[in-house]
């Protein structure tokens, strides 16, 4: 749970908030992402409880005025994963900053396989 302080009192927000802004971000690249866990495995989008926030991990930063997170996904073979990593970064920073108001120190995109027939395992970082 990120937690800081305003003006006005006390904030915490779940990771489960930070869990559902990743995926109605990665529903506009439907044809071209997958969330998985940390081992692969693809999950059911939609689902509740912890299994879940399996595909995410949010790390408090700058004493909760900033969030690192580290998102997990397959990605369709013929996309350029650099080019899809940093627009879907993109558009996760600015719905998180403006459903939160929390600023985003980095976002860590790990394509844990590619999709084409069958899904070739990988384990590649994009730092955007």
């Amino acid at each position: 749970m990120i937690k800081y302080s305003t003006e006005s009192g006390k904030v915490g927000i779940n990771g489960s908030v930070f869990a559902r802004i990743a995926v109605e971000t990665a529903k506009g690249y439907s044809d071209r992402i997958i969330l998985t866990n940390q081992k692969g495995k693809p999950i059911k989008v939609g689902t509740g409880g912890r299994e879940s926030l399996n595909f995410i991990e949010v790390v408090n930063e700058k004493n909760g005025r900033a969030v690192t997170l580290r998102v997990y996904m397959i990605v369709r073979f013929g996309v350029s994963i650099s080019r899809l990593a940093r627009k879907y970064a993109d558009s996760l920073k600015s719905e998180i900053k403006v459903v939160t108001g929390i600023d985003t120190e980095k976002i860590i995109i790990c394509v844990t396989g590619v999709k084409s027939k069958k899904i070739a395992k990988r384990e590649l970082e994009i730092v955007c």
